[in-house]
């Protein structure tokens, strides 16, 4: 099969897990002798380069600015730059030249911020049928994310509603089908409008194999904790501290390692707070190492994740891990043992008991999360969609 894959960044440019994955996916579907080329973006001029046999094509974004730089943008730069970006029809002539020159049997839209959804019109006129996949709530949410002063949105603001209301028609109208990277990004879309498909699945992301790395040995005087992330309110940071605070809790011998950036006030206001909790700062680190310095992985996310890929990191690397109770942390949670719900009292116990894992159950949970098993997946939805749009068109 031939296939073209379309996320806003891919490697080395990352962000967040969407680009991980898309990476697992082509480079996983290039070893099984598919055809596999990727779209992406950048600030500079279009490129293209091949790397462990994807052929990528890089686009200079057609937007008034590059989202992805530490440049601080004003409102009504960020309003335009939005509404542009809910329907740009900027990047017709690249597409059409790059769809003639790969000549893909489907394609694999992913995230879209930056492109705008418009680009799958340009696509359907091709006549190449379309399949979306939910990493995150860019359709729904100016900020893809959701949440909104402190808490999760139940309703869309006026900014979300005057964008979201075209990108979504836009899907509705030109994708085939859907994929959600889980259950719960697939019902929330399906709530504020995204039309259901046949077709429509939840594909969980990889991991990319069900083994099971070696950890740091556990120290009797001091159980060592790790969050990796984001350091910010709606990552649950300050829930996190808040809970440790705790007296019950506060009294006990552990070490918190806050792995990531965040802002200069944020941390600074952490620290300020947060001075008696026994904390270290590490900054951006290699994830690897990272986990070979803790004994317990949390992820306090408050805001509802799509997914929560480092969970499953965590346990990949023989980490019991606590998730929140939202998104799609809680779907994690019930799939593999593993990984338990976040609470004070689910905190105090595995420190005192100093929780481990059982690996051999781990292995076998984590076999559905397998690389092979994602592609399989994939393969069969998107072999469906090609058949059926052939009958349609």
């Amino acid at each position: 099969m031939n296939i073209l894959f379309i996320n806003t960044l891919y490697y080395p440019y990352q962000i967040g897990g969407a680009e991980k994955s898309v990476q697992l996916l082509a480079e996983g579907l290039v070893t099984l002798g598919h055809t596999v080329s990727v779209l992406t973006l950048t600030n500079k001029k279009n490129n293209q380069e091949d790397k462990n046999g994807v052929t990528i094509y890089r686009l200079k974004i057609k937007n008034i600015y590059f989202p992805f730089t530490k440049t601080k943008k004003g409102k009504v730069s960020k309003v335009i730059w939005h509404l542009l970006d809910s329907f740009n029809p900027f990047y017709t002539k690249e597409i059409n030249n790059i769809i003639k020159v790969t000549k893909p049997d489907i394609v694999n839209a992913n995230n879209l911020s930056g492109f705008s959804p418009y680009i799958l019109k340009t696509i359907h006129k091709n006549k190449i049928p379309i399949v979306n996949t939910l990493r995150d709530y860019y359709l729904l949410c100016y900020k893809a994310t959701m949440y909104h002063g402190g808490c999760n949105s139940e309703k869309q603001s006026m900014l979300c509603k005057l964008t979201a209301n075209q990108k979504i028609k836009l899907v509705n109208k030109y994708s085939f089908a859907t994929i959600g990277i889980s259950d719960f990004i697939l019902k929330r879309h399906y709530k504020f409008g995204l039309n259901k498909n046949p077709l429509d699945n939840v594909i969980y992301n990889t991991v990319a194999s069900n083994s099971i790395n070696s950890t740091t040995e556990i120290d009797e005087k001091i159980y060592k904790i790790g969050y990796i992330g984001r350091i910010s309110e709606e990552k649950g940071v300050l829930y996190l501290l808040k809970m440790l605070s705790s007296k019950p809790l506060h009294k006990l011998h552990w070490k918190l390692f806050l792995a990531g950036n965040g802002s200069d006030d944020f941390i600074n206001t952490i620290k300020k707070n947060f001075q008696k909790l026994n904390i270290e700062f590490i900054g951006h680190v290699n994830s690897d190492e990272f986990y070979k310095k803790i004994n317990l992985l949390v992820v306090p996310s408050l805001w509802e994740e799509p997914f929560g890929r480092v969970a499953l990191e965590g346990i990949k690397n023989n980490l019991p891990v606590l998730v929140n109770n939202v998104g799609g942390l809680k779907e994690l949670s019930v799939k593999i043992g593993g990984i338990s719900i976040l609470t004070e009292q689910s905190l105090e116990t595995s420190i005192i008991q100093k929780k481990i894992i059982d690996k051999e159950k781990a292995i076998k949970d984590l076999a559905f999360f397998s690389l092979s098993n994602h592609i399989e997946k994939w393969l069969t939805l998107s072999e469906s969609v090609v058949n059926n749009y052939k009958k349609e068109y």
